[in-house]
């Protein structure tokens, strides 16, 4: 669904992030820079 909203979807699970190495075609490569904003985000608060 995000991938047809155009959408780029930032794992943070070690589930979800293992499953996405796994399953590139279904899970693209999440952008550096947006993983590390995302981890910012979530350790503020």
């Amino acid at each position: 669904m995000a991938a047809r909203e155009g959408i780029e979807v930032a794992p943070l699970c070690p589930y979800v992030v293992k499953w996405a190495a796994r399953h590139p075609e279904g899970a693209p490569a999440a952008d550096q820079e947006l993983l590390e904003a995302a981890k910012e985000r979530l350790a503020a608060g």
